[in-house]
């Protein structure tokens, strides 16, 4: 899901929120946890937003945030931030 900008006088400005899920097979989990590991494998999933807002039109800075469950057991869940630079010349 995205649209257009919050801010009435920043149309270029936007923004996506979005969601995963990856449903790992039965059988593949299976072959994992029968490994002599003590790693098991799971679902993984995951939550995604950004705002790009657009400073000149030469100039996009965008926020980006996720939060992700690893499919790993023994890995932690994951909140990632980040900043991007967009110059257009």
């Amino acid at each position: 899901m995205s649209g257009n900008a919050f801010f009435v006088d920043k149309p270029q400005d936007n923004w996506g929120l979005g969601y995963y899920h990856y449903n790992l097979s039965n059988s593949l989990q299976a072959s994992v946890d029968s490994l002599p590991f003590d790693d098991k494998l799971e679902n993984e999933q995951g939550l995604e937003m950004y705002y790009a807002y657009q400073a000149q039109p030469w100039l996009t800075f965008t926020l980006d945030a996720q939060y992700i469950t690893s499919a790993i057991s023994t890995q932690d869940n994951a909140f990632l931030v980040g900043l991007r630079t967009n110059i257009v010349l």
